[in-house]
C-alpha cells in the first residue's frame, strides 16, 4: 500500500506557503529530479509518490518540501517510505537550513534564530562535527 500523502491541513505548522516564484522554483526542481539506481527509491518516491524536493537526509529519514511549503519527513528505512509532515520546528529548520547549502533560494523561508538562542559548544556555532557530519549536539543547527 503506497503511503498516504498529507495535505497542508493535516500539518499543524503554522508557516504561510512560499511565494509563487519560490513554488515554481521548488516544482521546476522537482521535475529535474533523474533518479536512476536501486538506491534511489527514496528519491523517486519523492518526485513520483510525493511531489516534494528531497533537502536532507540522516540514517533513517529524509526530509523533502513540497511547491507549498510543507516539509514531509520519509522514512527511508521502512517498507514503503512512510512519509507525515514534520512537525518539530528544530528539524523543520535544520532541514530547511541544509536545504539551502543546495538550493540557495530556499533561504528565504528559514526563520530567524531565536533571541535566547545560544551557539552550541560541540561545533561552536558551525552545525557540523566534521566536514561530512552534522553536529549531534545542535542537530547541525549552529545554535541550541
Amino acid at each position: 500500500m503506497p503511503p498516504t500523502i498529507p495535505d497542508s491541513s493535516s500539518s499543524n505548522t503554522d508557516r504561510p506557503a512560499p511565494p509563487a516564484e519560490l513554488s515554481n522554483m521548488i516544482q521546476n526542481r522537482i521535475a529535474e529530479l533523474n533518479p536512476k539506481g536501486l538506491g534511489d527509491g527514496p528519491i523517486e518516491t519523492c518526485k513520483e509518490r510525493l511531489n516534494a524536493l528531497p533537502l536532507h537526509a540522516n540514517l533513517v529519514y529524509l526530509w523533502a518540501i513540497r511547491p507549498d511549503g510543507i516539509l514531509l519527513c520519509l522514512d527511508h528505512g521502512a517498507f514503503n517510505y512512510p512519509t507525515e509532515p514534520e512537525t518539530d520546528p528544530l528539524i523543520i529548520y535544520a532541514a530547511l537550513l541544509h536545504g539551502t547549502a543546495i538550493y540557495p533560494e530556499l533561504r528565504t523561508l528559514i526563520p530567524p534564530r531565536p533571541p535566547l538562542a545560544r551557539l552550541c559548544g560541540e561545533c561552536h556555532g558551525t552545525g557540523m562535527q566534521d566536514a561530512a557530519t552534522f553536529c549531534l549536539g545542535c542537530r547541525g543547527l549552529g545554535w541550541v
